[in-house]
């Protein structure tokens, strides 16, 4: 073949990745719901068809009204001083309780109380004056005592979400390119859930550097509940802020090739047989091999929630309904 035709495939091939590439970095931005709380749903309770469907939609709905929950929850989640912050959340917990129990419910004075507290810890956390931490020892022990008949339920509910992490699930496309010296470029979108219902998404560019010659484009993950990819200790979340996160790839396409990542954050997840994991396979387009390492920058917004397990102890519907009318 002339050179002047091989340099024209080489440039139609590399148009082609680039198209692709950017036509899949529109689809993470856009946010096209590959990421689907119905999926979670579905992860969360076993359940399948229809029936999921529905259940889904109602709990979505249900959530959605209810979504000044969040105000404790964040309390319990973060862990303030340790035991402080959990305690007051739980107290604020129960008073929605008890007030949903009256004939006509108002959550407002409550709410207000709440987020006037929540503040207060926000602002101390942001100067340093108190931290999340872990729950352990006597502390741990003692809180476990402090069970009543009256919120046993729910105490026993928080319990063993403590320590816990919130797991995000994710879809990116990046796209590489270099000859020795390799630049790459994506965007990740991440949907996160924390183990009490809470619902945040990060998203937003990843650029790294290796070594290698490739041009190759990488599809994003989508399979039966989308891949874990990323932890955070409840108590190491952050509100609002950026993430930083950090990744080992090796990428090695022919036309279309296998992207192998090590994500370190991965590393301490467990699948249900107990066994960790930490490589990430991922489907590519293009020619060539390298290796990176990637670091993307996401911010979070918060989502409507997805109390799951929060409606085995509180009654969800109820509340939703005094809330609707409410409103009317």
């Amino acid at each position: 073949m002339a050179p002047t035709s091989q340099l024209l495939e080489n440039e139609m091939i590399k148009s082609r990745a680039l198209y692709i590439s950017l036509a899949l970095m529109f689809l993470i931005v856009s946010k096209p719901g590959l990421c689907s709380s119905l999926k979670y749903f579905k992860q969360m309770t076993g359940l399948e068809g229809d029936q999921a469907k529905t259940l889904h939609k109602e709990l979505k709905e249900q959530s959605k009204t209810l979504s000044f929950l969040d105000c404790p929850i964040e309390m319990i989640e973060r862990q303030w001083g340790g035991i402080h912050s959990v305690n007051l959340g739980l107290n604020y917990l129960q008073q929605y309780i008890n007030e949903s129990n009256n004939a006509v419910p108002n959550y407002d004075k409550i709410t207000g109380e709440c987020e006037k507290d929540l503040n207060i810890y926000r602002q101390k956390d942001k100067d340093g004056q108190i931290r999340s931490r872990a729950i352990v020892g006597d502390e741990l022990n003692n809180f476990m005592a402090t069970a009543n008949a009256q919120n046993q339920n729910l105490f026993m509910l928080v319990s063993t979400k403590l320590n816990q992490e919130t797991r995000c699930y994710t879809q990116r496309a990046d796209y590489s390119l270099g000859y020795l010296v390799v630049g790459n470029f994506g965007m990740h979108y991440l949907d996160c859930y924390t183990p009490l219902g809470r619902r945040f998404s990060l998203h937003g560019p990843a650029i790294g550097a290796g070594i290698g010659t490739i041009i190759a484009s990488t599809v994003p993950n989508i399979d039966k509940y989308n891949a874990l990819s990323h932890s955070i200790m409840l108590y190491q979340q952050k509100e609002k802020d950026v993430y930083h996160i950090k990744k080992t790839i090796s990428k090695g396409a022919f036309f279309a090739g296998a992207s192998v990542e090590h994500d370190k954050a991965r590393y301490f997840l467990k699948r249900e047989s107990g066994q960790s994991f930490f490589l990430d396979v991922r489907f590519s387009l293009g020619i060539g091999a390298a290796f990176m390492k990637v670091h993307s920058f996401t911010t979070r917004d918060d989502d409507n929630p997805l109390y799951i397990e929060l409606g085995n102890v509180l009654n969800l519907q109820q509340m939703a309904e005094t809330v609707q009318a409410g409103r009317i």
